[in-house]
This record gives structure tokens, sequence and C-alpha cells, in this order.
């Protein structure tokens, strides 16, 4: 599900609130409460990984895209960026 928000993402010029970007990736899929916890549990994953923010100081709490995210497009996602990290914090 990751990889998906983190797609939805990439292909987003203009950072979004919250509710209407995960109405967004819901769109391809079925609109059950299972997705939408999925959707919201991979949006605080991109948090805890640093790839997004919220920026709660408006009305709409808009995502905002944060340095790891940039470096997981450039990789080519969220899995490869996993590795990466990895593979530099085994190399410490």
């Amino acid at each position: 599900m990751e990889e998906i928000v983190f797609k939805t993402l990439a292909n987003k010029k203009k950072y979004t609130s919250i509710d209407h970007f995960i109405a967004e990736v819901m769109k391809g899929n079925e609109a059950d409460e299972f997705i939408y916890d999925g959707i919201k549990d991979a949006v605080f994953k991109l948090i805890i990984y640093g790839f997004i923010t919220v920026d709660t100081s408006s009305v709409k709490n808009c995502i905002r895209k944060e340095g790891n995210f940039y470096k997981a497009k450039k990789l080519g996602g969220v899995g490869e960026w996993l590795k990466y990290r990895q593979s530099h914090r085994n190399a410490a």
C-alpha cells in the first residue's frame, strides 16, 4: 500500500489536503474501510520515513514532500529506498 500512496504522490505536482488525497487514492480501489485504513497506515509510514509532513497550520492539513521523498523517487520507490537505507545501516 505504501508504494501505491507514494506513486500517487509522485504523480502530483502540488501537495493536497490529506482527506482529498486519501479519497483520490481510493478512487481506483474499492471504497471500503479496509482500503481506507490501509491508506491511512501507509500515509503514517511515509511520515515516519520522512517522505512527507502534514502542514497543520493550514486549514486543509496539506501534505508536503520532504527530502527522503525525492531520494526515494530517484531510487525507484519506497522499497528501493528501504533497501538503500538498510544497506547503509549495515555498512556502518
